[in-house]
Order: C-alpha cells, then sequence, then structure tokens
C-alpha cells in the first residue's frame, strides 16, 4: 500500500479548512502547487474524503470515519507534525464523534467506570491525552493502547482490560501538566482524584481474575497474595501521583494560578466511589 507521506501537505491543508469543502483549484492555490500537480495524486486524496461531497459538489471534505482519523494520525505522529492535527476543528469533530464515555461506560461497566467519571470527566481525560501525545514518546504498543480504547471494542475477559490500563498507566506516567487556567487545573485535580479511586478501588476486583490467582486452591493464600498485590500497586499509585500533583504545581507557579494547601492531597476533590456512597447514606440519613 502506497504512503501517504507525499500527501501531507495537502492532507495538513483539508485539515484545517474542515469542514469546508474545497476543490482541487481552492488546494492547488493554498498549497502552491500546480492543477497538474493535484491532478496526479488526486484519487488518493479523494480516497480519504467525503464520497457524497466529491459526488454533489466536486469538492473535498475530509471523512470523519474512524479509520481515516486512524491513517492521518499515524502519519502526522510519524512526521513529527501530530500538534497541526490535533489542534484542528477535523481532529475535534473526530473526537466528538466517537463517544468514548458511552462506549467506556458499557466495556467497563463492571468496575463501574460511569459511577467514577462524568462525561466531562472522560472529554478532560482525552483533552490530556492529546496535549501530552508529542511527550508520551509513542512506540507502537502505546499508540495501540489509544486506538484500542477509543475503537470501543466489546471486554469479554480481563486480558483485554490489558491496554486500558496500559492506557491509564501511561497517562499517569508521562504527564505533563497543560492547562490555562483555574478551572482546568481543577479539572486536572478532579481526573488525577478519580483515576487514582479508579484503579485502587477495583484492584481487587482486576487481582481476583488473574490466572496466577485463580490457580490458587487455599482460600486464605489466595486472600493473602491479594492483599499483597493490592498494596503494592496502591503505594506505586501513591507515588505517581504525588509526582503528577508535583507537576501541576511546578506549572500553576509558572502561569501564576493558585494552588491551594488542599490541593496536594489525593482525594480533595473526589474522595473514592466508597466514601462518596457513604456520605450520601449518611446526608439522607440526616434529613430523614
Amino acid at each position: 500500500m502506497p504512503t501517504l507521506k507525499p500527501l501531507i501537505d495537502y492532507i495538513e491543508i483539508l485539515t484545517n479548512e474542515y469542514p469546508n469543502p474545497i476543490s482541487q483549484t481552492e488546494l492547488a492555490n493554498k498549497s502552491l502547487k500546480s492543477k497538474s500537480a493535484i491532478t496526479k495524486i488526486k484519487d488518493r486524496l479523494f480516497d480519504l474524503c467525503d464520497k457524497d461531497i466529491l459526488a454533489f459538489q466536486r469538492k473535498m471534505v475530509l471523512k470523519t470515519d474512524f479509520e481515516t482519523f486512524g491513517k492521518l494520525f499515524t502519519l502526522f505522529l510519524l512526521e513529527s507534525r501530530i500538534r497541526n492535527l490535533l489542534r484542528s476543528e477535523y481532529a475535534e469533530s473526530v473526537i466528538r464523534q466517537v463517544e468514548l464515555h458511552e462506549k467506556l461506560a458499557k466495556q467497563l461497566k463492571q468496575f463501574p467506570y460511569s459511577e467514577y467519571f462524568t462525561k466531562e470527566d472522560t472529554n478532560w481525560m482525552v483533552t490530556i491525552v492529546l496535549r501530552n501525545i508529542c511527550a508520551f514518546k509513542f512506540q507502537k504498543d502505546n499508540f495501540g493502547a489509544v486506538l484500542y480504547a477509543l475503537k470501543g471494542h466489546e471486554i469479554e475477559n480481563t486480558r483485554e482490560l490489558v491496554p486500558y490500563i496500559q492506557l491509564f498507566g501511561r497517562l499517569l506516567l508521562n504527564f505533563e501538566a497543560i492547562f490555562e487556567n483555574e478551572e482546568e487545573l481543577k479539572k486536572t485535580l478532579r481526573l488525577r482524584d478519580r483515576l487514582f479511586f479508579f484503579i485502587t478501588e477495583n484492584t481487587n476486583k482486576l487481582l481476583a481474575e488473574l490466572e496466577i490467582i485463580k490457580n490458587l486452591k487455599n482460600p486464605q493464600k489466595k486472600s493473602q497474595y491479594i492483599e499483597v498485590y493490592s498494596e503494592t500497586i496502591r503505594y506505586f499509585l501513591t507515588k505517581i501521583a504525588q509526582q503528577t500533583t508535583n507537576s501541576i504545581l511546578e506549572k500553576c507557579r509558572e502561569k501564576n494560578i493558585p494552588f491551594l494547601a488542599n490541593y496536594n492531597e489525593v482525594g480533595t476533590f473526589f474522595a473514592g466511589l466508597k466514601r462518596e456512597k457513604l456520605s450520601v447514606a449518611m446526608q439522607q440519613v440526616g434529613q430523614s
């Protein structure tokens, strides 16, 4: 299959022009190329464009299906121009259509994802991943974890959760604090808390399904293994959360954004699902 690399300048113009269709003549003018140069590559560009617009308006506008976006994402990433793609209205349009929150809520309902994260949280998580994408030093497997999560595969066993765990792990380990104001700061800290408790409060459930645990016949030994592994995971997550907070604090100092003392504590913006449910129950008792 021929590479899209020679087309990247034309494709970037199409991403910048989205959602406005443009003609071959307009593309030639914007790319400072001749009409004959566009004619030579038009069929390959047409493969990336909306067929209805081509047929009825004889103009080009990029398709927003995930397969097309995946091709362009890979192209711009490998050519070190990913920021240009991610800043475009085209990329935002594709991400909106993915409906990631609804898919994650369905796929991770046994944990349950939707009780830990709102749609706003999920959208902000996507924004952070996209803003950090160049700092992730993506290898093929890292990129695969993002694509797997976005595509929305049905999860039938715990082994299929690995890409999601990889994605959460890389989000925390490679996190670079990128926010512009106090509102975005609070959204970031809330996401830090929700991610921490989402993982720690569901660790035992996930560990119990691992083959190494299932093969243990002694119930007491099985319980001990789960406890040790769970505490180990919580220990490392606590360290990662603190590193993340330190990164956020440094960014606040750079941007002169207020950072209150209690922001250092994981749980300030979300205290965990168990505690949240207990708090709600106590409030209901107090009102009755």
